[in-house]
């Protein structure tokens, strides 16, 4: 990869010229050592999406002309993303190809870039971008609702549906070009947060990661979306998620908990969430730094004044503090640092077993357990459920529809939630719990004839 003259995006340049040191990130993370490979040893790919693809393109005298964007962030990414690894970058194109052109557009985009271009039509990709993403994504993630000067209006559906058609169009090449759940997927930003649930409906043990570009609101702004749910629990479909700071983290934690009535814990700097094993990973922000509220000309004023009034001395220890920071970390070390994180939270998923449950945006998740569960078949608990006469109707199902109260519950028959203390593995167990939630009293069994 070429990099533009006069582009500071890899900072590792000026540092190797005499300015600092470039660091490496920690343990197993290094770029020389960190290799992708599944369990039987065959090296795996690496799918970035994104919105858009790491490409400038103009319309020559001949066609479409086509160049790699130096500045583009996924691109520079590479530059951290292990050399046995083949990478494939998903996204639209900043045009409109016509129809005919696209075929021959898009083998020449992976032939030559290993670009993958996600063909939206005109009026669904302008409500999905400029509708949705823009003007209900973006001001919910910055802070500006409804009621603010600076919004665009309230809550639009056709925008949102629009929003999630183009999420399951993008879900639809990923799974095109990825026959298979030993790739690697890294989602990009705040345009496709309803992609890891699509995704993980169709490929349960799918290693699929995403980074948020973007801040993420507190809770009071939050719960202001009305589809809240449906972004969290696809969220909370990704196996990694990456923030910018520790703040933003912690506001999706608020928001899992107060919504959705999640736990989680902290632990060496990561925090883990009790959703079936989501890992939320933070990155640490510049401590030295003079912090404003850009929407307050006065207080940015403040800023620049408290900044002008600092000694000289101090302030170049926190310049040279800060330069050291943002000269040891730069894309490359980013990259490098997220996927070993992506590789180690997902090196056990070729063991799960898999159980998907729900099936709309905001109810579908995956149960994930290891390969010693054992489900608790319905045949067993109608024959439990016989020996006590059947006399309550309300109470179990058996033999209705495919996704009636019988066949659901026992595909979570087993699963162990944090802190429980105990399993459910026994027909019987189950069906007096089923007998408390429907408020019903059921005498305790003699033990079945054998």
């Amino acid at each position: 990869m070429q990099t533009a003259r006069g582009s500071y995006h890899n900072l590792a340049g000026l540092v190797d010229s005499g300015r600092g040191e470039q660091a490496q990130p920690s343990g197993a993370a290094t770029k020389s050592r960190l290799s992708l490979e599944s369990n039987d040893g065959r090296a795996t790919r690496l799918l970035v999406v994104s919105n858009h693809l790491p490409l400038r393109v103009k319309r020559g005298a001949t066609g479409w002309e086509f160049e790699w964007d130096e500045d583009a962030l996924v691109g520079q990414a590479k530059e951290g993303v292990p050399t046995d690894l083949e990478v494939l970058y998903v996204g639209s194109l900043p045009v409109d190809v016509a129809l005919e052109e696209q075929d021959a557009v898009a083998g020449e985009l992976k032939r030559l870039y290993n670009c993958c271009p996600v063909f939206l039509e005109k009026d669904l990709k302008d409500k999905f971008y400029k509708g949705c993403c823009k003007q209900q994504m973006w001001p919910l993630f910055h802070y500006v609702l409804p009621m603010s000067p600076e919004s665009s209006g309230r809550f639009d559906q056709e925008m949102w549906q629009a929003y999630v058609k183009a999420n399951k169009i993008f879900c639809e090449k990923v799974v095109e070009e990825s026959s298979t759940d030993t790739d690697y997927v890294w989602i990009h930003d705040y345009h496709l947060l309803v992609l890891p649930s699509l995704l993980r409906k169709r490929f349960n043990r799918i290693r699929c990661g995403l980074f948020l570009h973007s801040p993420f609101p507190s809770s009071e702004i939050f719960r202001t979306f009305p589809k809240r749910e449906e972004v969290l629990r696809s969220l909370l479909n990704a196996d990694l998620i990456g923030f910018h700071t520790f703040d933003y983290a912690r506001h999706f934690l608020s928001c899992c908990s107060r919504m959705l009535g999640l736990e989680h814990e902290t632990s060496r700097g990561s925090i883990t969430i009790d959703y079936y094993g989501q890992f939320v990973g933070c990155s640490p922000s510049l401590s030295g730094a003079i912090r404003v509220n850009p929407w307050s000309v006065e207080s940015t004023a403040d800023g620049i004044y408290a900044a002008i009034k600092l000694p000289r001395e101090h302030r170049q220890l926190r310049h040279e503090k800060h330069w050291r920071y943002v000269s040891q970390h730069t894309v490359a070390y980013w990259a490098t640092s997220y996927i070993a994180d992506l590789q180690r939270v997902t090196k056990n998923h070729v063991a799960m077993k898999c159980y998907g449950l729900g099936l709309g945006l905001d109810t579908f998740r995956m149960v994930a357990l290891d390969a010693n569960f054992r489900r608790l078949e319905e045949r067993a608990v109608a024959s439990t459920y016989a020996r006590w006469g059947g006399r309550h109707t309300d109470l179990l199902q058996v033999g209705g529809p495919p996704h009636g109260p019988a066949q659901v519950f026992a595909c979570t028959v087993g699963q162990k939630p944090s802190r429980a203390p105990f399993y459910l593995n026994d027909p019987e167990e189950v069906l007096q719990l089923l007998a408390r939630l429907v408020g019903v009293s059921l005498p305790l069994l003699p033990a079945a004839s054998s």
